[in-house]
């Protein structure tokens, strides 16, 4: 491959045409049931631990005061003459939450790890894959447990800190031209921020996991080679990234038609069984409407992510295609 090949081939756009192919040829040729299924369940394991929320609600035991705002007063000598247990229990309840969050985060760096190898080779061999990725999982799993806090709290303190000007120079009842100006600043810098710390998210998932594997580095040295592949190609990654927020974009219409579905399903399922429930009142048949409606929920997630691989397998392709440009060490596919 000479120069001349290889500039023509780092380009973004050039790079659509081949993913587009192997995307099919993964998914279409020949077309199996079980792939796509098995590629909805690794797709569901992974954004399970990315986007895992948990809604914990915390009720006092019995004779303790309740928290209702009528109750100010008396809510606030509580906390004062029993402070101590109540940030033991807020510690236990955090601790037990972040375990919970990084077991799935785990399993969601793992099976990251499971995909690209399944789209590179056509094959999706699960425990393979796993056994084949271990060092590589531990590395990106604790760069994960270490940067998505890390976003967050630069996210909240960015943005934060003009809405915390605006209420302190605020007057109760009144709304001037300087805490509107305050207001928007800080609506504007959230979205900033979070738009650079998603693409910095993007970038690892599209490109760090890929130079992890074809390298065999760890994940610090994976963004050192990626690094000094932006430098020297910093045009060709700025119209990456753009392309790849606006086909994101473009995917998210196809995202809520396919959740539109789901939806129906889940309906047609759990109404019924609702309406049933209602009627057959009963310790036993709550508990088998509770537990069909936990399996349906999981089997219809991942036929949610079923549905969706066509999207999943060419945003997995793009970037190896496009990685594929900056040299022979990073060709994975080999569709040029």
């Amino acid at each position: 491959m000479d120069f001349n090949d290889r500039l023509a081939r780092i380009k973004p756009t050039v790079a659509i045409g081949p993913t587009v192919v192997h995307t099919r040829k993964v998914l279409f040729k020949p077309f199996l049931l079980r792939k796509w299924l098995k590629i909805g369940l690794i797709n569901f394991i992974i954004y399970l631990g990315l986007g895992v929320v948990i809604n914990w609600t915390y009720k006092f035991p019995t004779g303790w005061p309740s928290l209702n705002l009528a109750d100010a007063q008396r809510h606030s000598d509580w906390l004062q003459s029993n402070m101590g247990v109540f940030l033991t229990w807020v510690l236990i309840g955090s601790l037990i939450l972040s375990v919970i969050w990084a077991i799935f985060l785990y399993f969601s760096s793992q099976f990251s790890f499971v995909f690209l190898d399944g789209v590179v080779a056509d094959n999706f061999k699960i425990k393979e894959s796993i056994r084949a990725n271990k060092k590589n999982t531990w590395s990106f799993f604790i760069w994960q447990v270490v940067y998505l806090p890390t976003a967050l709290l630069i996210v909240s303190l960015v943005s934060g800190i003009p809405f915390i000007i605006a209420r302190a120079v605020s007057d109760p009842g009144t709304l001037t031209l300087g805490v509107v100006l305050l207001v928007v600043l800080g609506l504007i810098l959230m979205v900033v921020s979070a738009f650079l710390c998603l693409t910095i998210f993007l970038l690892a998932h599209d490109f760090v996991l890929p130079i992890m594997s074809l390298q065999k580095v760890s994940v610090w040295q994976a963004w050192r080679i990626l690094r000094a592949l932006m430098k020297s190609n910093r045009k060709a990654f700025l119209i990456y990234v753009f392309l790849r927020w606006t086909l994101s974009l473009l995917a998210l219409v196809l995202l809520l038609f396919a959740f539109f579905g789901v939806s129906v399903i889940l309906m047609l399922v759990f109404v019924p069984m609702g309406l049933l429930s209602g009627v057959m009142t009963g310790g036993f048949l709550a508990g088998v409407y509770l537990a069909l409606a936990v399996v349906v929920a999981l089997l219809a997630n991942i036929l949610y992510q079923a549905s969706f691989s066509p999207v999943n397998v060419f945003f997995r392709v793009y970037p190896l295609i496009f990685l594929e440009g900056m040299g022979d060490e990073f060709a994975s596919i080999n569709r040029w």
